[in-house]
């Protein structure tokens, strides 16, 4: 990890989803992997739509990428993907 922090409240995430999710999935990747490459924008806008706390939002990204990317393959999560998991 690059060290990168960023301050949520904690009162929850909401209207703040999108961020948390690109921010997440920055500090995770590796290298110069970008959220664009892990994740399509609509399947983030679906994502960031449907859940609302950071443990829904881990468990969602982490079945859509266990579960999709991962056995089928794929180097990016689509929104028919993600859809499915929320």
């Amino acid at each position: 990890m690059s060290g990168a922090k960023a301050v949520f409240p904690l009162e929850g995430l909401t209207g703040s989803q999108r961020e948390y999710i690109a921010w997440l999935l920055a500090i995770c990747a590796i290298n110069k992997v970008t959220v664009a490459d892990i994740l399509d924008p609509a399947a983030l806008d679906l994502l960031a739509s449907r859940l609302r706390t950071p443990l829904q939002i881990e468990q969602h990204l982490t079945l859509a990428l266990e579960r999709n990317a991962y056995r089928r393959g794929n180097r990016r999560i689509r929104a028919l993907e993600a859809d499915r998991r929320s």
